[in-house]
């Protein structure tokens, strides 16, 4: 939407005499994308817009520079944007690109990937011409040609700036952006002079006091258990009825003839059933004293984001799910374009592996376990949003093909109840919010359509508690506008009906959920005030109630989560830069360790 017409207009930019000689590039391209309409193309808009979830992208031709141009001859280049429209003032920052695109086909999911940053923090507060020296960026494009991507406009994280720009297509102002350089005379060198003597060297300065020493950070996981350390010597290890005239370690009932001289310092003379001595102590997770116990102390531990091994391949819109106490990462798009990629990850080792990689590149899928396989569902393909559904067997390292899915369906959520597989919302090209639901039976292959949710969503998050599916969060449609949501629905497959839950505290789509203890963990996401959030909320179905966790250690949307043995991980997505990350952080559940002491 432009605003021109709303808002008072300034210039921003002044212009001075140079001896040097000027030349004019040609804007080619100009467009932008939006995390809400991930499959729109925007390059035939009047304005570019740069706000949370939208990036701007114009790109300039050099063929116009007189020939025999050196990236020396660049004196000067300066970027020259109109601001149309400023409905939030904030900053934005500047990045080269590091891959082609073009404005007929860019959009939010093609996006070429982010290179080096060039401006931080520039302000954008009132519409007119905004200016910005690119001069380094343009001698690199003359002297390498091939690294002429154009630049991206980008909100600088936690801004709220929302503003546009004209557009080359502009019919109202017609200020496209533009990209002005200064040459400097393109005569003959003139010969090397001599080289002059050097300076004196300047004093060595002094040393600057010692900072202040940092916080310390949170404690780690815990990790393995040791092997048992030797028995000492002369000692024995029994687990039956034994006499022993020496000092003994003792596993069982003891028969203590010349008696038994503990660490304290007291002796025992008769037999004993435990080998416990009194006084012992010992730590359990369980609110329950063993016989002969008592308790003496309870410790909060846990409740904790840990950064563990990265995923080899960065990637966005990929899905998790966890078999046999391994995650795997299925699919995605990574910074070489839409994925195939399968890599598991083992807790136990912290280390990631490669599994055969899934038949169909995608991104937006669902992933379900059943039965120790695993079925990837839907997403976009290259050319179309997708009804296919894999099935992986990692006891083989295999794929095979099932049934496909009714409807074609990206950005999905699916979980599993007895044994079967609801695959809830996303989007296709005929509808921007799906409302339907279908449910798989791998028993007999078959899919059939189920009842459907009160509110159509995509960018939702499902986990299913005690035979209940909870669709958590996504994106909205109201009216011709898409957001993101708070809304909350539980499914009973027993009733084959949808009912409404609490609300989220935070709106957001693009999160991801697990499921630990009983309660639903729903975490990051995108929303409207912030482009990657690391907040986590979480669901007890049994009161009913939300709270919140700790929040994510790297804020992040179109990740992925998954969860086992108690423990909730968090995998990949773009983060609050627009970069497309590896991160992998652990979330451990808080937890009371009970210390009890033997009587």
């Amino acid at each position: 939407m432009n605003f021109a017409g709303k808002l008072s207009q300034w210039i921003l930019l002044t212009f001075s005499l140079s001896v040097a000689a000027s030349a004019q590039t040609v804007l080619t391209d100009d467009s932008f994308v939006s995390s809400v309409t991930p499959k729109l193309n925007y390059g035939s808009s009047i304005s570019l817009v740069v706000t949370s979830g939208s990036n701007t992208y114009p790109k300039f031709s050099l063929a116009n520079l007189p020939p025999g141009t050196a990236a020396s001859n660049i004196s000067g280049a300066n970027a020259v944007l109109f601001v149309d429209a400023v409905l939030k003032s904030g900053i934005m920052d500047v990045y080269a690109l590091n891959g082609p695109w073009s404005e007929n086909s860019l959009t939010y999911i093609t996006t070429p990937p982010l290179g080096s940053l060039l401006l931080s923090k520039v302000s954008v507060n009132q519409t007119g011409y905004l200016s910005f020296d690119l001069t380094s960026l343009v001698q690199n494009w003359v002297h390498t040609p091939s690294s002429n991507y154009g630049i991206a406009l980008v909100p600088t994280p936690g801004s709220p700036i929302a503003v546009s720009f004209d557009s080359k297509e502009s019919i109202l102002t017609s200020h496209p952006a533009q990209l002005n350089l200064s040459l400097t005379s393109m005569g003959p060198q003139g010969p090397q002079g001599m080289q002059g003597l050097p300076g004196q060297p300047g004093p060595v300065g002094s040393q600057g006091a010692t900072g202040a020493q940092g916080p310390v950070g949170p404690v780690g996981p815990p990790g393995p258990i040791g092997p048992a350390g030797p028995m000492p010597t002369g000692a024995a290890l029994t687990g039956m009825s034994n006499t022993f005239t020496g000092d003994q370690t003792v596993n069982g009932k003891l028969i203590a003839s010349g008696g038994v001289q503990f660490a304290d310092g007291t002796t025992l003379t008769t037999a004993s059933t435990s080998a416990a001595a009194s006084g012992s102590v010992i730590s359990s997770s369980s609110p329950l004293p063993p016989p002969g116990y008592v308790l003496i102390g309870t410790t909060p531990m846990g409740n904790a984001w840990f950064q563990i091994a990265a995923m080899p391949t960065p990637r966005i819109g990929l899905a998790a799910v966890s078999v046999n106490g391994k995650i795997y990462a299925i699919g995605g798009i990574s910074n070489s374009g839409f994925s195939n990629t399968v890599e598991v990850y083992d807790p136990a080792s912290n280390t990631w592996s490669q599994a055969a990689p899934m038949p169909t590149a995608r991104e937006g899928l669902a992933a379900v376990a059943v039965n120790g396989k695993i079925y990837a569902i839907g997403g976009d393909g290259e050319t179309s949003t997708l009804n296919t559904v894999e099935v992986y067997d990692p006891s083989s390292n295999t794929w095979s093909q099932a049934a496909s899915m009714p409807t074609q369906r990206s950005y999905l959520a699916a979980a599993a109840v007895n044994g079967k597989i609801y695959a809830i919302g996303g989007f296709n090209d005929s509808s921007p919010t799906l409302n339907n639901v279908e449910v798989f039976d791998p028993a007999s292959n078959t899919w059939n359509t189920t009842g459907p949710m009160q509110r159509g969503r995509y960018g939702l998050a499902a986990a299913a508690i005690n035979g209940k599916i909870y669709a958590i969060g996504g994106f909205v449609a109201v009216g011709v506008v898409i957001g993101p949501s708070v809304v909350v629905e539980v499914y009973d497959p027993a009733s084959n009906t949808w009912s409404s839950a609490a609300s989220m505290p935070t709106g957001r789509g693009y999160l991801a959920a697990a499921a630990v203890n009983a309660k639903v963990y729903a975490i990051g996401g995108n929303n409207v005030s912030s482009f990657a959030l690391n907040t986590v909320e979480v669901y007890d179905p049994s009161s009913n109630s939300w709270s919140a966790a700790p929040p994510l250690l790297t804020a992040r949307m179109q990740f992925a989560a998954a969860d086992t043995n108690g423990l909730v991980y968090a995998i990949g997505g773009l983060d609050g830069s627009g970069l497309v990350s590896a991160n992998n952080e652990q979330y451990q559940p808080p937890v009371t360790v009970y210390t009890y002491l033997k009587n």
